[in-house]
């Protein structure tokens, strides 16, 4: 949240294996460097130490100061495996063709891809393994690049045969893209393409002739024309897995709060869980109205908690509605246009939804009746956790909520006794939300006024005051942390 909320409280997670893959493209670039210039998204994962009880503090803040965005991630979609000998005997015209094959994908789709090729040739064989084992899921495609070559080089035949190997683990047999580049005798001489395992595999794979293309002008038609076709054939397989992983049995999304059928004010917090979900897919919590969708939330796919607030219908109307929740998984290209349709709809103030996208499935269905008369703030009732100079003082706090905003507050020492009671009252406008009270200490009315605040980094209640009872008159200030 822009000016509110802290990154510190998030996690970045980071695909390290990616990150290294950058690395070997520049030797030379530090960690830190290749993970932001190799444009992978940050994910923002909620820390499993942040469990449900600091969370629903979190959320107050969330409900008032909006939402935090998901930064996007540019993911390596395909490798280029080739061998660099055949690159440099024809004058980089692979690497020429790569980019170009690269720039057509990205002028079809409208998105910014990439196609990862090894420049450098250093150990290929060793990352590729580790690779592979790291990336189970991600909708990354092999071209080989088909010659001689290639079918007598050891690494490149080790890279074929693991991603052969993935393609069964991963259920998925299109993943293999073979571009026959130069006439082989294995693939040309029945005995020898019988004899030779990986040709057999190439040529189940349905490769796709470019030799009358070789060493031709790459900005030539002909060229041009095949270079269309064979990024029309790549995304046609990119959307093929994304669908198909739509339909993974391991992913499972649910709503562990509230419960169904429940009464909630107009703008809730929902609480959930996410587990296997899919690189190539995106989660989003919509609200169903009529047969429209109204998409409020895009979760991070890889925490395993979330939370975010919905709106549930027009101000002012719709009360005692009912209103179906869905946790909806989306592709890639779905989750673009839901993003853009959040982004026109808040410039317009016109929210009329979207049809159910084609290429979603609903993983779960919350149904809620609003009721206008709850109060956000019921979320922070609970007990607390009292520390003083980042100490427990053995103190609990137990807050409750008392119409829509009076906090009532009762403080108990370790051995049980109530120590002093009193009500903040909470201001919705303030950002972040805050309140005002007094309170009484042993029964006795104390005229110091006390702030409490929610504190926008970790989520604590912050209190703040001075206590004209105490004899050194100063200003004191405590933390609670709720209790689990």
């Amino acid at each position: 949240m822009p000016g509110l909320f802290n990154p510190s409280s998030y996690v970045e997670v980071v695909e390290t294996e990616l990150a290294g893959l950058v690395r070997l493209v520049s030797p030379k670039t530090p960690k830190k460097a290749s993970v932001v210039s190799s444009g992978i998204r940050a994910r923002a994962c909620h820390k499993e130490c942040q469990c449900c009880g600091r969370r629903l503090i979190e959320c107050i803040i969330l409900l008032f100061c909006g939402g935090f965005k998901l930064q996007r991630r540019q993911r390596y979609i395909a490798f280029w495996s080739y061998t660099r000998f055949d690159d440099k005997h024809d004058g980089n015209w692979l690497t020429g063709l790569k980019d170009a094959l690269t720039a057509e994908v990205q002028a079809l789709r409208g998105v910014s891809v990439e196609i990862f090729q090894d420049v450098e040739g250093i150990g290929w064989g060793e990352r590729w393994e580790s690779r592979i084992k790291l990336a189970e899921d991600d909708a990354l495609f092999l071209i080989p690049i088909v010659t001689p070559s290639y079918f007598n080089s050891e690494p490149c035949r080790e890279e074929l045969e693991q991603f052969v190997d993935r393609e069964k683990r991963v259920g998925f047999d299109g993943l293999i893209l073979p571009l026959y580049y130069i006439e082989c005798p294995q693939l040309k001489d029945k005995f020898k393409r019988g004899a030779d395992s990986l040709a057999k595999i190439v040529a189940a794979h349905n490769y796709k002739d470019i030799r009358k293309y070789r060493r031709k002008n790459l900005e030539s038609d002909e060229v041009r024309q095949i270079i269309n076709e064979l990024a029309t054939e790549l995304i046609d397989r990119l959307d093929a897995f994304a669908r198909w992983e739509l339909n993974s049995k391991r992913m499972q999304a649910s709503v562990t709060a509230p419960s169904s059928r429940i009464h909630l004010p107009r703008r809730p917090v929902l609480f959930g869980t996410l587990q296997e979900v899919p690189s190539s897919v995106e989660i989003w919590m919509v609200v169903e109205i009529g047969s429209s969708y109204h998409p409020q939330a895009h979760l991070p796919r890889n925490s395993i908690t979330w939370h975010a607030a919905a709106s549930l219908g027009r101000e002012g109307f719709d009360e005692n509605c009912e209103f179906r929740v869905h946790l909806l998984a989306v592709t890639e290209d779905v989750s673009v246009f839901f993003d853009r349709y959040r982004k026109d709809a808040g410039k317009l103030g016109k929210w009329r939804g979207v049809s159910k996208p084609t290429d979603s499935r609903i993983l779960y269905t919350l149904t809620v009746v609003r009721d206008d008369s709850r109060s956000p703030f019921s979320l922070m009732e609970g007990d607390y956790e009292e520390l003083s100079d980042g100490k427990p003082t053995g103190g609990v706090i137990r807050v409750k909520l008392k119409g829509q905003d009076i906090l009532e507050t009762e403080a108990r020492n370790s051995s049980g006794k109530t120590v002093w009671t009193g009500n903040i009252k909470m201001d919705i406008s303030r950002n972040p939300p805050n309140g005002r009270g007094t309170y009484s200490y042993s029964g006795k009315p104390d005229s110091g006024q006390h702030q409490l605040t929610i504190d926008a980094t970790s989520g604590d209640l912050i209190i703040v005051g001075k206590n004209t009872s105490a004899t050194d008159g100063k200003t004191f200030q405590t933390i609670w942390k709720r209790k689990m």
